[in-house]
C-alpha cells in the first residue's frame, strides 16, 4: 500500500519494494577523456564522482537550455561511466554524445541488453548493506532524494541471482504502476515527460541535477540566469485526479502526452472551489499542464504556475479541473523547501 507521510509528499509503504525497470536502459562511457568530455555537455559536476561506486543526478540541455533528458550516472571505473537513461531518449543522447564527441579520447556504447535497471523502493540501512551483495552491480542510494530509496544497476546476466538476493532480503515486487505511483508522489518526472522543459521548473537543483559553480557546459547561461535571477515560475508537482479510475469513469481515456510542451492543459473550475485559506489567483488562465499520469489515472505530474504569495496556498489549497474532473496538490514533496546556493 502507497500513502504519503505527515511532512510532505514522501512516499511510504507497508514494506521495502523492488522494480526491474523495463523502460530504463544505459549507455556507457568510457576513455581517458570521459570526464572532461561529460563535464562539458551535462549540467552536474562529474569531477565529484571521485570514486567507484558514486553517482549523481543530471541532465542533458540543448543549446537554448531546455532538457534534452535526464540521467543518473554512475562511475563504474576510473575512465568508465554508465549512464542511466529512460529508453525513449536513448537515441537523443547517442546522436548529442557522437555530435560533441570530435577529437576526445572516449567510446560510446549503447549498452542496451548487457544491464538492467532496478528501484528499491523503501528500506533502511540493513537493506543497504544487503544489496552489496548483488554479483557485478553498481548499488547507491538514489541521488535525486532519499524518499526515493535505492537505485541499483546490475549485470542482465545475472538477473536471477539478483531476484534472489531482493527475495532474500525481504522486498516484494512491485508492478510499473505502483512505480509510477511512487516517482510522481515525489514529483520526479522522466523520459519524455521532461523534453524540452525549462531544468529548474522540472526541479533538477532540488533534486540534486544542477551544480551552479562548475564550469561551462551546454545550456548553462538559461539555468544559470534563472537561478541567480530567481525567475523560476513553474514547478512540476504531484497531482491527483478524481476519484474514480480509467475502467470506472474512463477520466483521461484516450488522452496522449508527448511530453513537456504538449502537456493537457488544467483548468480553474467555476465556480472557484478554494481551501478556507486559499488566496483566488488574480486570472483565471490555465495554472498549468498535466504531463504524466498513471495507468489509472489516480495521481500524476503538473507543470504548475506559482503564485507571488509566499506559502504558495494558492498552489496547495486549489482544487483544479483535468477533463472535466478534479485535481489537487496533494501535498509538497519532501524537497520542496530545500535552498540551492
Amino acid at each position: 500500500m502507497l500513502s504519503s507521510s505527515t511532512d510532505g509528499a514522501r512516499p511510504e509503504t507497508d514494506s521495502a519494494m523492488y522494480r526491474k525497470l523495463l523502460d530504463r536502459t544505459v549507455v556507457e562511457v568510457s576513455g581517458p577523456d570521459a570526464t572532461h568530455f561529460l563535464q562539458g555537455i551535462v549540467t552536474n559536476d562529474v569531477s565529484k564522482l571521485e570514486n567507484e561506486g558514486e553517482a549523481q543526478y543530471a541532465a542533458f540541455l540543448n543549446n537554448k537550455g531546455r532538457m534534452v533528458a535526464e540521467t543518473i550516472i554512475h562511475r563504474a571505473a576510473e575512465d568508465a561511466y554508465l549512464l542511466d537513461l529512460h529508453q525513449d531518449v536513448v537515441n537523443k543522447v547517442l546522436k548529442l554524445l557522437k555530435m560533441f564527441k570530435l577529437r576526445s579520447k572516449v567510446s560510446i556504447e549503447d549498452a542496451k541488453g548487457r544491464y538492467n535497471v532496478w528501484a528499491i523502493m523503501g528500506g533502511d540501512e540493513e537493506t543497504k548493506a544487503g544489496l552489496n551483495d548483488i554479483h557485478a552491480g553498481a548499488v547507491i542510494a538514489d541521488p535525486r532524494d532519499a524518499s526515493l530509496g535505492y537505485r541499483v544497476v546490475a549485470s542482465a546476466k545475472h538477473e536471477e541471482a539478483t531476484r534472489k538476493v531482493l527475495e532474500k532480503l525481504g522486498l516484494k515486487e512491485s508492478s510499473g504502476h505502483f512505480y509510477d505511483q511512487f516517482r510522481y508522489l515525489c514529483g520526479i518526472p522522466e523520459g519524455l515527460e521532461v523534453d524540452g522543459g525549462i531544468p529548474l521548473e522540472y526541479n533538477l537543483e532540488k533534486l540534486n541535477g544542477v551544480n551552479f559553480h562548475k564550469g561551462c557546459y551546454t545550456g548553462q547561461e538559461l539555468v544559470a540566469r534563472t537561478h541567480h535571477k530567481g525567475l523560476v515560475r513553474k514547478r512540476v508537482v504531484p497531482l491527483t485526479i478524481g476519484e474514480h479510475t480509467v475502467q470506472e469513469r474512463g477520466i483521461l481515456e484516450g488522452v496522449k502526452l508527448g511530453g513537456a510542451p504538449q502537456g493537457l492543459e488544467l483548468e480553474i473550475p467555476s465556480p472557484v472551489e478554494w481551501g478556507k485559506d486559499a488566496p483566488e489567483p488574480e486570472s483565471k488562465r490555465s495554472p498549468g499542464k498535466l504531463i504524466a499520469f498513471s495507468s489509472d489515472a489516480s495521481i500524476g505530474l503538473a507543470v504548475m504556475r506559482l503564485e507571488d504569495d509566499a506559502e504558495t496556498k494558492w498552489l496547495q489549497d486549489g482544487i483544479f479541473q483535468v477533463n472535466g474532473h478534479a485535481a489537487q496538490v496533494p501535498k509538497f514533496p519532501s524537497w520542496w523547501n530545500k535552498v540551492v546556493e
